[in-house]
């Protein structure tokens, strides 16, 4: 409380005297006035004050007066009324009109009543400026706000916790091409293909933002970015942002370029089959090879194999952008699963001896090409386990919540850091040391895949460890 100016008013001199040598002795920084007429000379030439305490009945410029026309000075004063009227009439009148903080009655029956009023007072003064200043930083927040959105190049909406939208740029309203947005219930005036999806993110039940594409309209991609939000009224739930990006020009320029490797792959199809025969030959060579040049052959088929790997992958994953994948088969994803069970345990599964544990609910009904479905599988399957840790496990569900079936697998591993929803979309997210196995390819393949069924792929981190990979489809 140390240096809270205080002003005490009052025509009983002793009592002044009195009062003021108390609150000094607390610490306040006290100035006195005999009436109220000296009182607003003081606080006109000496204010301000952080709490004034005043007498209510005074000759010239009563209490209640005084008070009134002090906060007409400085609006944030408050005022502690210590009078011999002591009628409950008086208090209410003086709280009432004069907008007082405290009245006390005189005598006071100890003068710590009156440091703890004031205390209180000079308080509850502070609070009320701490609050002005954060409504007016808010507030110039939300002015500086308004505008970025209002000039973002993405389409940006907000729904508040009721599911109503609340704010809709220029960009939105130009690309929804209607102006009356606001207030409408989200789901009804989305389109289908952007309602599925929130539809399917609250669903997928994660807290956190996500990621993921739509052709909508027909010739175009928009990146769709999804964060929930707290509405101002804590009661009503969370809301949502979502933000629209055209990325039809980037997704354009990522097919050429996976043109331009799938001719390279292609290309390289038969050198490659030479290089890794001839490997292999010299690996057969008599007994006189030591250790050392064993190893390095080794090394080198490792090798030559994951980039084998690459390049059929790359062709498989341009042969299904194509449309020119799979063949006539088509099969229940149920009973891929349940076909391919024992080969999914294999390769990098087994390698890192891994527990992978299947469930599947009945009556999940989608159908689609064997080998579209198969290559699904083990694409999800590897991703997890190259998450997953060493002697740790991979779970796949097939399940089907609403009109969507879901495709899932859950790893054990290291939480994916929060970039990685974007790389999502990228062919090319691989590191030099992933190839073969790693994030890029498989991504990609299983992001193309769910886009030549018309479902999504999302992509989430799991408390306090391991991830989850989602594929949602329409149920047929």
């Amino acid at each position: 409380m140390s240096g809270r100016r205080v002003l005490v008013v009052d025509d009983e001199k002793d009592y002044l005297k009195l009062m003021a040598g108390h609150l000094e002795r607390k610490g306040f920084a006290v100035e006195t006035a005999e009436n109220g007429r000296v009182a607003l000379e003081v606080l006109e030439s000496s204010g301000p004050f952080e709490v004034m305490v005043v007498d209510l009945m005074m000759p010239e410029v009563d209490g209640i007066e005084l008070i009134r026309r002090a906060r007409k000075m400085d609006s944030w004063l408050e005022s502690i009324v210590v009078s011999g009227a002591g009628t409950l009439e008086s208090a209410i009148s003086s709280m009432r009109q004069g907008g007082a903080f405290d009245y006390l009655p005189k005598p006071l029956d100890t003068m710590g009543d009156l440091s703890l009023a004031v205390d209180r007072a000079a308080s509850y003064r502070q609070l009320r400026l701490d609050r002005e200043r954060l409504q007016n930083q808010i507030a110039a927040e939300r002015e500086r706000l308004d505008t970025v959105i209002a000039n973002a190049g993405e389409a940006m909406i907000s729904v508040d916790g009721e599911g109503r939208i609340s704010v809709v740029n220029p960009t939105a309203v130009e690309l929804f091409g209607r102006d009356d947005l606001a207030d409408k219930l989200a789901l009804d005036v989305l389109p289908p293909e952007l309602s599925t999806v929130v539809q399917n993110w609250i669903t997928f039940g994660t807290q956190g933002p996500i990621i993921t594409e739509v052709r909508w309209p027909a010739d175009l991609v928009h990146m769709v970015s999804l964060t929930p939000i707290r509405d101002s009224d804590v009661h009503a739930g969370f809301g949502w942002v979502m933000i629209l990006r055209d990325v039809t020009p980037l997704r354009r320029m990522q097919e050429q370029k996976m043109r331009l490797l799938a001719r390279t792959a292609d290309q390289l199809r038969v050198p490659l089959a030479e290089a890794f025969s001839a490997v292999v030959e010299l690996n057969e060579l008599p007994e006189n090879s030591d250790e050392r040049f064993t190893g390095i052959v080794e090394r080198q088929v490792d090798r030559l194999s994951a980039i084998r790997s690459w390049t059929d992958d790359m062709l498989a994953l341009v042969e299904i952008e194509a449309g020119e994948a799979g063949g006539e088969t088509r099969s229940k994803l149920a009973d891929l699963v349940e076909s391919e069970k024992e080969r999914l345990k294999d390769g990098l599964v087994g390698s890192k001896s891994l527990a992978l544990e299947i469930t599947i609910e009945d009556g999940v009904g989608i159908v689609m090409d064997d080998a579209i479905g198969r290559s699904l599988l083990h694409h999800m399957v590897r991703q997890a386990a190259w998450r997953a840790v060493p002697k740790g496990s991979v779970s796949l569900s097939l399940a089907a919540r609403d009109d969507q079936c879901w495709l899932e697998v859950t790893d054990d591993g290291p939480r994916l850091r929060q970039a990685a929803g974007t790389e999502l979309f990228e062919s090319f997210a691989f590191k030099a040391g992933d190839l073969g196995e790693g994030a890029g390819m498989s991504l990609a393949t299983i992001k193309t895949i769910a886009d030549v069924l018309g479902g999504h792929v999302w992509l989430a981190s799991l408390e306090p460890q391991g991830n989850r990979l989602s594929v949602s489809f329409t149920c047929v």
